[in-house]
C-alpha cells in the first residue's frame, strides 16, 4: 500500500513578495497592512512557507520580528528571484511593445491638477497594462531614497547623484490682486517689497528675491510671514488679496487675463542669485528603468516641451 503524501503548498511568487515585505516591516501587523490583508492571513502564509522549506525564518517576540540566518539568505535569493522576474516580464512587454507594471510617480499639485490629466488621458488608453501610483508634492524628492521612477520638478537644479533632464526654463513674476494693491503702499522697484507682504513657497525660502533688469541683478529683503508648501494655495492666497506671491508666469495665466491678479513690477525679471532661471525637471533614479517607466518619459517629455 502507497503511503499517503503530505505535500507541503508551494512557494509562489506572491509568497516571496509577502516574505520580503514582511522582512523588511517590524511587525507581521506592520506588514500586512502595506499588503492590504490581514495578520491572522500573513502569519499563516509565512508559517506555510516555513513549513515548505522546512526551516525557521524568523525569531519570533511579542515586540519585532528577526531574521534567522537562514532567514536572511532565503531574503537574498527572495530578492534575487523577484528581480530576475520583473526584468524578465520588462523584457517581454518590450518585445511585444506593451509597457506593464507599476508606476510611482511624484509631481507637483499644479502638474497633477492642470498638466498630468491632459497627458494621461491618452498615455492611459494606449497602455492599458500601467498601473499608477502618483504622489503630489511641491518638495523635490529622492526617486532612489524614496522609491519614484520618476518625478516631475519645477524649481532649482536637482543633486549631482540624481539623473535630471531639464524640460524647459521657469519664469517667475510677482503677482498680486487689485484690492491687495488699492489699499497698501507704492509699489515700484524690488526695495519697495519690504513694505509689503510677500507670500512664500515654503517656509525655508531666502528671506530676499532676486531681479535682473537691464542685465543687472539686484536683490531684495523680503517681509516674510506666510508660507504654503502648494503653488495652487498659494495662487488662492494670492487671489483672495493675502499679499504679493512669485509664482510660475503659467500658472496664473488665466488669472491675469480675467483681472484677478496683477502683474507686480513687470519690468523687473525674477531671477535666481546668479542671473540665471529655475526649471522644469525630469527627474529619475540612475538606475535600468523598466520600459513602462522609459516609454513615459519619452512621451511626458515631448508633451510638457510642447505645452
Amino acid at each position: 500500500m502507497t503511503k499517503p503524501s503530505h505535500s507541503n503548498p508551494s512557494i509562489d511568487l506572491h509568497l516571496l513578495e509577502l516574505f520580503v515585505v514582511i522582512a523588511r516591516s517590524p511587525t507581521i501587523a506592520a506588514a500586512a497592512r502595506q499588503l492590504n490583508v490581514s495578520p491572522s492571513l500573513a502569519s499563516r502564509k509565512l508559517a506555510a512557507m516555513e513549513a515548505t522549506l522546512d526551516t525557521r525564518l524568523f525569531q519570533r517576540s511579542t515586540r519585532a520580528l528577526r531574521l534567522t540566518e537562514a532567514g536572511r539568505a532565503t531574503l537574498d535569493w527572495a530578492e534575487l528571484v523577484l528581480t530576475n522576474y520583473g526584468e524578465l516580464r520588462d523584457e517581454l512587454s518590450r518585445h511585444r511593445q506593451e509597457p506593464e507594471g507599476l508606476l510611482k510617480i511624484a509631481v507637483s499639485d499644479y502638474v497633477a491638477s492642470v498638466l498630468l490629466p491632459k497627458f494621461l488621458t491618452d498615455f492611459i488608453q494606449r497602455y492599458p497594462q500601467i498601473v499608477y501610483d502618483i504622489k503630489t508634492t511641491d518638495h523635490l524628492v529622492n526617486p532612489i531614497e524614496q522609491e519614484f521612477d520618476v518625478a516631475i520638478h519645477s524649481g532649482f537644479i536637482p543633486d549631482s547623484s540624481l539623473v535630471g533632464v531639464p524640460i524647459k526654463p521657469v519664469q517667475r513674476i510677482l503677482c498680486a490682486s487689485p484690492a491687495y494693491l488699492l489699499r497698501t503702499p507704492a509699489l515700484d522697484e524690488p526695495q519697495d517689497l519690504a513694505n509689503h507682504l510677500c507670500i512664500t513657497h515654503a517656509a525655508a525660502e531666502p528671506q530676499e528675491w532676486f531681479f535682473q533688469r537691464n542685465d543687472v541683478v539686484t536683490s531684495a529683503k523680503i517681509q516674510h510671514r506666510l508660507s504654503i508648501d502648494s503653488f495652487l494655495a498659494l495662487l488662492q492666497f494670492a487671489r483672495h488679496g493675502i499679499g504679493i506671491i512669485r509664482i510660475s508666469s503659467n500658472i496664473v495665466r488665466a488669472e491675469l487675463e480675467n483681472g484677478s491678479l496683477v502683474h507686480v513690477l513687470p519690468d523687473y525679471r525674477c531671477v535666481q542669485q546668479k542671473g540665471s532661471l529655475p526649471s522644469m525637471w525630469l527627474i529619475y533614479p540612475n538606475r535600468r528603468l523598466s520600459y513602462a517607466a522609459r516609454t513615459f518619459i519619452t512621451e511626458v517629455r515631448n508633451y510638457l516641451e510642447s505645452t
